[in-house]
């Protein structure tokens, strides 16, 4: 049995129910890129692979803002089967360290793979990418040493990798199978799609356990509903398990279309709407929200973003906030002091109002 999930806290919650039913070990993936923001377009092509690794790098860098991308690109290569075995590279969401930068895989990677756990086989791979990268190395003219991955915040992380070793995993083994968890949010929901839309020839073998508006008891024994899957007490996943049905063949067909029109539209923003019904809305779709929690009065942009999170009814990454309130200030939307780089280095309130000139 192989877990998926959509971000760090699920692995632990999910991990925590393992000791209370042990029929439900197995290991458990996390797809780390949060595919609700930022671009889609060609994103299982190379170029698309490289424009969503470039946007994240920008809206992670400390350096003076720039304009928002237009990621608006032609809609070519939406399809997994036009990419082959093309790895593809997203980059990382605010709770992901900084990952391993890897090669794409080709098909004789992907055939050295095969029977490998997803964390062997990511090891495998790195060692090959080492190796070949030595090889190209060796032959080619002395370059200034890169910096380590370890060291680059905008390090892609390897979610394509994990499915390529997934995938490698299922032709070797017939009898394993997979479980994707979904909460009911857009983070968990985008990146189902993203998953799914590769999974296609595994159908029967492909199990959701989707939390639709589904009622849990909370460590104070009292009902709720989870919009995220660690919200959930340990006890209550063996509930959850009741909730495991294979993707039909139906949904095999219908959401990679979905996940098509979503990547042709390629707007910055994704939210859940109900259900697995997305919306997408400009990169700017946060801000009139953002700034109402802005006052006259100087706040520093961690304390800002913090209440966002806690207050807003739609609300995303810290990183991607931290972003949004650098494009406004450096618009002249907001007053600022400090540099516009991390959340704790500077401060914003609303603009002031132009000191009128005295009538002479």
């Amino acid at each position: 049995m192989i877990h998926i999930v959509f971000q760090q806290n699920d692995v632990q919650a999910l991990r925590k129910s393992f000791d209370l039913e042990p029929a439900m070990q197995g290991d458990i993936i996390q797809i780390e890129d949060d595919f609700a923001v930022g671009p889609l377009a060609n994103i299982f092509s190379p170029e698309g692979i490289e424009a969503r690794r470039q946007w994240w790098k920008e809206i992670m860098s400390t350096e003076a803002p720039a304009p928002a991308v237009d990621a608006s690109a032609a809609a070519q290569g939406n399809s997994p089967e036009d990419e082959g075995t093309a790895a593809a590279q997203p980059a990382v969401e605010k709770a992901a360290p900084a990952a391993r930068r890897l090669t794409p895989i080709d098909r004789a990677t992907a055939e050295a793979l095969k029977g490998l756990s997803p964390e062997e086989a990511i090891e495998a791979h790195k060692k090959l990418a080492a190796e070949k990268a030595a090889a190209e190395t060796d032959a080619a003219p002395e370059a200034e040493p890169a910096v380590p991955a370890a060291e680059d915040p905008a390090a892609p992380v390897d979610d394509r990798t994990k499915v390529e070793a997934l995938k490698a995993r299922l032709n070797a083994d017939s009898s394993e199978f997979v479980w994707i968890w979904a909460a009911q949010n857009k983070h968990d929901v985008s990146g189902y799609y993203w998953l799914m839309s590769q999974l296609r020839d595994f159908q029967g073998r492909i199990f959701i356990l989707y939390l639709n508006n589904l009622p849990f008891i909370n460590e104070k024994g009292s009902i709720f509903y989870p919009v995220n899957l660690f919200e959930i007490p340990a006890k209550e996943f063996l509930k959850a398990r009741k909730l495991a049905r294979p993707i039909t063949l139906s949904e095999f067909e219908i959401d990679p279309d979905e996940w098509t029109r979503l990547c042709s539209e390629d707007k910055g923003v994704r939210i859940l709407e109900g259900g697995k019904k997305l919306s997408q809305h400009p990169y700017t779709y946060y801000d009139e929200e953002l700034k109402k929690f802005i006052t006259g009065d100087w706040i520093k942009a961690g304390k800002l973003i913090n209440q966002f999170i806690n207050k807003a009814k739609q609300t995303t990454s810290d990183v991607f906030l931290l972003w949004r309130l650098k494009q406004l200030a450096a618009a002249g939307e907001l007053d600022v002091q400090g540099e516009l780089k991390g959340m704790k280095d500077f401060e914003i309130k609303l603009k002031s109002a132009p000191v009128a000139e005295p009538v002479a």
